[in-house]
């Protein structure tokens, strides 16, 4: 979590600085004068003593990191956008090494003033070859860095909205600032054909042959050298394979009958690309996008808990415990694993909830109804209708929330909740469950209440409410459409929970519990409350309690 959070921040810095230098660039539409007097407010930021040194903090970080990971990969089979983005950062520092030499390094070591007046007659006139390399360099920092941008924005929910804003800005950003270098260097190479051009700018910028000499040797022996740490990470590679092939290793197995070697330290979807079998993962492997879960079958009981990202990942979902991240997990022994989500699964893929399998598990189900939204509709307008409803269910919505539940299902004026998703539940995480369902319930008339309040001058009458609860055991499980599944549940215990809230209407109350839940949870209600009623299907009268408001439970009981 940590190496990601500062590979991250640190990159968000460097573009931060990329966006500042770029846009120097734009004023050389104007002049070259423009270009230079403007530099030093650009890169203000940049040459105190903090932004200095978060500047090259966040360069060494990102670049230690990202050579880092690059040894850490089990595996180099990765994505089209994955190689695009790593082989355009590892060209970076070959391709920007003369023009750090000579703009951050020239001044302490050779006493130079450094301008854009001698930059552009380098790039330009002395070497216009360079000229192009230095607009290549530009675009390949920009892609690299929108590339991460894009990657890391694609798992937010929001991001759909402003993608194409953020596209047309990625695009018109760079094009304006190599417009601005393109202006500027041609005013440049105009202007030199003046006599004493050249060599006033070299007076002013304190360069001598023998200085610009030995910046051309230290740029040279630069770059050797970060080629040479380039290197560093695939000769360790290597090493290390030689190594781990003299070993044995545990098995990854497929529902198929597939089998593959599992690399120490290797997670399972390097296992799956090194052996080219494709297995979605949206976020490159980053533990974001959730689009890589799988199902562990068999050897689960060996492999070390969910860390800090994948449990959250994990958490964000709802998974099983059976559920795990094939970017995040990296087994030792021995497993057999199926695949959630197919291979071209999209960002909203990875939002839905679980897996794709339902499992039988008990659970408090809990449903609820507005009463008279038909007859609220005779007199309003429907947006005015619409926009009552869509208050009502934000206050159900936070009351679930607030009390551990997982809103299921909407129907129409009315939601189903659940609460106790957990495997294996013991009858302590039982009585958890329900009591938090009851405390839901509470929650939800107390914002009921509010909610009349806050609208008295729009209602007719003040909104009601049913709500019903059972607990028992049901199929529980993402179902819907593809695109659009909830995790949900059904069975006998759901469909009695159903009947059990439309009882509220004829017993005039808001709220029914019924006595298997009130029993299971420990909660005390009133005998005089209690009734039954004979429902399909069962041979004996389900029991249930009919009460004016729900039951007070503390937070920690």
């Amino acid at each position: 979590m940590i190496y990601s959070n500062l590979r991250l921040y640190s990159g968000l810095i460097l573009f931060l600085f990329v966006i500042c230098h770029l846009g120097n660039h734009m004023l050389g539409l104007h002049s070259v004068a423009a270009m230079d007097k403007a530099r030093l407010i650009f890169l203000a930021p940049w040459q105190n003593l903090l932004g200095g040194f978060l500047l090259l903090a966040s360069l060494l970080t990102h670049a230690v990191l990202a050579l880092h990971s690059l040894y850490s990969r089990r595996t180099l089979r990765l994505s089209g956008w994955e190689w695009t983005q790593l082989a355009m950062g590892l060209s970076i520092p070959i391709l920007l090494a003369e023009h750090v030499v000579a703009m951050g390094l020239s001044e302490p070591l050779y006493d130079t003033e450094p301008s854009y007046y001698w930059v552009l007659m380098a790039l330009w006139v002395a070497a216009p070859g360079k000229s192009i390399l230095q607009f290549a360099a530009t675009l390949v920092v920009w892609t690299h860095a929108c590339i991460g941008l894009h990657y890391w924005l694609r798992t937010k929910e929001g991001y759909a909205k402003w993608r194409r804003l953020l596209g047309l800005l990625a695009v018109a950003y760079p094009t304006l600032s190599l417009s601005g270098y393109i202006a500027s260097g041609l005013e440049t190479r105009e202007a030199t054909l003046m006599p004493g051009y050249v060599e006033s700018i070299l007076a002013v910028s304190k360069l001598t042959p023998d200085t610009i000499a030995a910046l051309t040797d230290l740029a040279f022996q630069t770059r050797m050298v970060l080629i040479g740490v380039i290197l560093l990470p695939f000769v360790a590679r290597f090493a290390r394979q030689v190594t781990v092939n003299l070993k044995s290793a545990p098995r990854l197995s497929l529902p198929d009958g597939r089998a593959y070697r599992i690399e120490n330290g290797a997670s399972i979807l390097e296992v799956l690309r090194d052996h080219s079998v494709d297995h979605a993962a949206i976020c490159g492997g980053r533990g974001r996008c959730t689009t890589c879960r799988i199902r562990v079958i068999k050897g689960g009981d060996n492999l070390p808990p969910p860390d800090e990202v994948e449990g959250r990942a994990l958490t964000r979902i709802h998974a099983l415990e059976s559920v795990r991240l094939a970017c995040q997990l990296r087994p030792t022994s021995n497993l057999t694993i199926a695949p959630l989500l197919p291979p071209n699964a999209s960002a909203r893929d990875g939002r839905r909830p679980g897996g794709l399998e339902g499992r039988e598990t008990r659970v408090a189900c809990m449903f609820i109804d507005l009463r008279g939204s038909t007859k609220l509709g005779e007199n309003k307008l429907p947006y005015d209708v619409l926009f009552i409803l869509n208050q009502f269910f934000a206050e159900m919505t936070l009351a679930i929330q607030e009390t551990n539940g997982h809103y299921a299902q909407f129907n129409g004026d009315g939601l189903m909740a659940l609460y106790g998703l957990e495997e294996d539940k013991d009858d302590t995480q039982v009585k958890v469950a329900i009591r938090n369902a009851v405390r839901g319930a509470k929650r939800m008339l107390e914002r009921l209440e509010g909610l009349n309040q806050q609208l008295s001058s729009e209602l007719p009458e003040p909104l009601k409410m049913g709500i019903g609860i059972h607990f028992g055991e049901a199929i529980v499980g993402p179902m819907g459409p593809p695109n659009n599944q909830l995790l949900t549940a059904i069975g006998d215990n759901i469909n009695l929970t159903a009947r059990l809230e439309s009882l509220t209407k004829e017993y005039g109350v808001p709220f029914i519990l019924s006595d298997k839940a009130a029993q299971a949870g420990g909660i005390n209600v009133s005998e005089g409350d209690q009734h039954e009623v004979v429902v399909r299907g069962k041979t004996q009268p389900v029991q249930f309690h009919a009460l004016n408001t729900a039951p007070e439970i503390g937070p920690n009981s």
